[in-house]
């Protein structure tokens, strides 16, 4: 085992952002600044993952919102969750309880409080190098098989919940309860309401499908920190719920993934668009990411400075 505890813990996936990238750098937008960066040096947060024991309390109340989910498979997976993170503090416990003390046992699990989430996203992230080739294909065949659907859809889930943006507005959005350990229960939530979203966007799988969006204009993609966003939410403030879901995805400068059950749309399989159309989807990340934006050119990002 590792015993290093990985300090630049990243919240957007850097094979993801090579396609963004010229020689392992981006262009970076960023508090009205532009600058280039090494893709190690954005989409990051120190210690960003490190693990919070939660209180009794605290698990109750995840606990509780589990139980509003009406589907008894699902509220058995979300409970799962809980356990799964939470093993490392258990461990711990019953060292403590035995007065049990033991240098390198102590490291180890430090280690594993720093390290468990980062290390489990990295390991969906491998598992899923094979949807993002088929997409940069074209090929979304995967689509039709359920068993590469649920995990593509798990994969989906994640990388919009796990992100930095949707760690602060959860911890704005219920900032009110006070002696709560938000940003321990997301470590939890985050996971349970990627499962949830994720099996209900598999139940709806025959309306809510995928189309590729194939960029013709001479203005490229960008992506940001919050690269999976919900068309749905734009423009609305932390305290409105969007009553409906569609997940628009750019996949490179000239390709993006758009999942949708709009009828006008969710039968094409794919479609080209213009300037137009890539300005608005452009706007759209922009808007809805946390702190910063990328691109492999400038002039994209200048672009947005100027509007």
């Amino acid at each position: 085992m590792n015993l290093q505890k990985k300090k630049k813990q990243h919240f957007v996936w850097r094979k993801y952002l090579r396609a963004w990238s010229e020689n392992e750098s981006v262009y970076c937008l960023m508090g009205g600044r532009i600058f280039k960066s090494g893709l190690m040096g954005v989409g990051q947060e120190r210690y960003f993952y490190k693990l919070k024991e939660l209180n009794e309390t605290e698990m109750d109340f995840i606990k509780a919102l589990i139980a509003q989910d009406k589907r008894p498979m699902i509220r058995d997976l979300n409970h799962g969750w809980i356990d799964f993170f939470n093993q490392v503090f258990k461990i711990k416990d019953l060292m403590e309880s035995h007065g049990v003390s033991h240098p390198e046992a102590d490291e180890m699990l430090d280690v594993l409080v720093h390290n468990f989430e980062e290390d489990f996203h990295g390991k969906i992230e491998s598992d899923a190098i094979k949807f993002l080739e088929m997409l940069y294909r074209k090929d979304l065949s995967f689509y039709d098989d359920d068993d590469q659907l649920i995990e593509f859809l798990f994969f989906i889930c994640q990388q919009y919940f796990r992100t930095q943006n949707i760690n602060n507005n959860v911890r704005e959005a219920v900032g009110s309860f006070k002696g709560f350990n938000v940003d321990g229960m997301w470590a939890v939530l985050r996971h349970t309401s990627a499962t949830s979203v994720g099996f209900s966007l598999y139940q709806d799988r025959a309306d809510f499908r995928p189309v590729l969006i194939e960029n013709t204009s001479n203005i490229p993609f960008i992506t940001g920190d919050q690269p999976i966003i919900n068309t749905h939410a734009i423009g609305l403030s932390l305290e409105e719920v969007p009553s409906e879901l569609e997940f628009y995805y750019p996949l490179t400068p000239r390709l993006a993934l758009l999942m949708t059950n709009n009828p006008d749309l969710n039968r094409k399989g794919a479609m080209s668009i213009g300037e137009e159309k890539v300005i608005m989807y452009n706007k759209f990340i922009h808007s809805q990411a946390g702190k910063q934006v990328y691109s492999f050119e400038r002039g994209a990002l200048e672009r947005l400075l100027n509007e």
